[in-house]
């Protein structure tokens, strides 16, 4: 062989070993060998899905860094493709080489406005360890929201309210950096398969809105994946799934610089989410619930939205709440008066579909409160049972109008201090709106000869007022059982509603979670006198008669008046 013959192909060779490096594990470069000074090679995608080397130089190691007895590689890169970017989130995960070994992923950018190419990098035998976890280990821990790294997460799609989400993914999400982002597994074209350096989507919400996280793949072995260098959540075991991804560009930025991406079609499951690095296969899907979003404005049907939503129950209540922001908050529909109908039904497998009606009015901020109002409850038992509850659907069913309309009730009266039993005693309940209108509506209530004798409290409260209270005691009257804390919640009372009552106060005893009332007042007087265990005795209000009285608005106010029964 010729001497330029022999070079080219020792040249041909090199480069057949390089990028065989990044398809498989690559041998570790051990920790005790980092020295100061050493050059070394990341892998990442710059644009598109092309992997580019990025020149790197080693400054030493950071001992504990990360953790307690996790150790941290310091570099800079020192690459012309990112002399203006330097490292940026969506970076994570992108292996470092020295001399064809994998000395760890880059991981972290080391502070804010950072501007020379500092960043951290985890040590590959770390990486190593999550990846031979079996599916036994569910161990995870619960990220603060001081976590040091950052993973680009991008909605995109239904409304785009992003004003309003930007900070809430933050709260919701620690770790995130809410960016742009779009949703190529929409489109006919493939990606290319996951590799060493390429970008890795790890998706939460598929479908006409989407959510996605995105890192970079440190190495593929088979069909296993790892990457990212630090945690997802760092939730331990779980089952998400995972997409190719296509970076739009690198946005420079002093404060947040980062990928913009597209991600692709899911090709598998990610199955561990550890301090070190995250895991998973490519292959089958894990199951998803599926959501839907259905709205009208101004008598106008509007395109549903629909797709898939991973079902963990500390990620769901998160998604939800993103969904029903985009129901409720469309900004193609905005407007700055409006009245809101809503249903939300929500299917948690082995249960009774859970569903949750209101009627809102008003301006803004009364659109927020009727998120609150919306997902509260829905939050509140989702968190009381989350080992319980298997997500399969949550629907948002939402109709809106430019308009406002709200009713205040000013006054409860009667044509007399007392009546008969027997006899009807006549109510004149008045309520006045926003517009300045009145309305006058009467009723009337004829006691049961029980009551005899008795003072009775009549009120007119509106379906919003009870809900409020309702909401106050549900905590306590829910209990142990899913079901009965489900069957409590359906309750719900109408805001376009209000409920002419007649009540007497009377006492119950809450025992182990469950109320006894209508007891004889010895059993009371005993277990004043001599506290039994885990037993209480609460006031309650006993409702002998009720009347509903839609209004053609939302309704709030509550007005009492006693009468003497004879």
């Amino acid at each position: 062989m010729r001497p330029l013959q022999r070079i080219s192909a020792l040249i041909l060779l090199s480069s057949v070993l390089a990028v065989s490096a990044l398809h498989a594990v690559p041998e570790i470069f051990p920790l005790s060998e980092i020295k100061p000074g050493m050059k070394g090679t990341v892998y990442t995608v710059m644009r598109g899905s092309e992997v580019v080397p990025i020149e790197t130089e080693i400054l030493g190691v950071l001992e504990g860094g990360i953790a307690p007895g996790r150790h941290m590689i310091i570099g800079k890169l020192v690459d012309e493709k990112t002399e203006l970017t330097g490292a940026v989130h969506g970076m994570s995960g992108s292996p470092l080489m020295i001399d064809g070994k994998l000395v760890g992923a880059l991981s972290r950018r080391l502070m804010l406005f950072e501007k020379d190419g500092h960043c951290g990098f985890t040590p590959a035998e770390d990486m190593v360890d999550v990846s031979r976890r079996g599916h036994d280990d569910a161990s995870g821990i619960r990220l603060p929201e001081n976590s040091r790294f950052s993973m680009p997460l991008a909605v995109s799609g239904g409304a785009n309210n992003w004003g309003v989400l930007e900070e809430k993914i933050k709260e919701w999400f620690p770790g995130a950096v809410p960016v742009a982002g779009g949703q190529a597994g929409k489109q006919s074209k493939e990606l290319p398969p996951l590799e060493a350096g390429s970008p890795l989507a790890v998706v939460l919400m598929d479908g006409d809105i989407t959510m996605a996280g995105t890192g970079t793949v440190t190495w593929v072995e088979g069909n296993q994946v790892v990457g990212f260098g630090h945690p997802m959540f760092g939730l331990g075991q779980i089952e998400f799934p995972i997409a190719p991804a296509e970076i739009i560009t690198v946005l420079p930025s002093y404060m947040m610089p980062h990928k913009i991406s597209n991600a692709g079609m899911i090709n598998g499951t990610l199955d561990q989410d550890r301090l070190s690095a995250v895991s998973g296969r490519i292959g089958p899907i894990p199951d998803m619930a599926t959501y839907r979003i259905r709205r009208r404005h101004n008598n106008e049907s509007r395109p549903i939205w629909q797709g898939r939503m991973v079902k963990h129950h500390l990620i769901a209540p998160q998604l939800i709440s993103v969904l029903a922001s985009n129901a409720m908050m469309d900004e193609q529909d905005f407007s700055g008066e409006f009245t809101m109908r809503s249903k939300t039904t929500v299917k948690f497998a082995g249960y009774d579909d859970y569903v949750m009606e209101g009627v809102y009015s008003g301006s803004q901020m009364d659109r927020l409160l009727a998120i609150f109002d919306q997902l509260l409850p829905l939050m509140r038992i989702m968190g009381q049972f989350e080992q319980q509850l298997e997500l399969e659907s949550v629907f948002f069913d939402v109709e809106t109008i430019e308009s406002h309309n709200n009713w205040v009730i000013t006054s409860l009266d009667t044509e007399s201090d007392e009546v008969k039993v027997g006899e009807k005693l006549n109510l004149i309940v008045e309520l006045r709106n926003d517009k300045g209108e009145a309305k006058q509506i009467r009723s009337f209530w004829n006691p049961p000869e029980e009551l005899r004798g008795q003072r009775l409290t009549l009120e007119c409260i509106s379906g919003l007022n009870l809900n409020a209270m309702h909401q106050n005691s549900s905590a306590v009257l829910a209990g142990d059982d899913p079901a009965a804390a489900l069957l409590q919640l359906k309750s719900r009372y109408l805001h376009d509603t209000i409920y002419i009552r007649g009540s007497m106060r009377s006492t119950a005893l809450l025992k182990s979670g469950q109320l006894q009332s209508g007891l004889p007042h010895t059993v009371y007087s005993v277990a004043r006198e001599n506290p039994w265990p885990d037993t209480a005795q609460i006031a309650q209000r006993i409702v002998y008669a009720e009347e509903r009285i839609e209004l053609d608005g939302m309704v709030s106010g509550v007005k009492s008046k006693t009468v003497m029964v004879k």
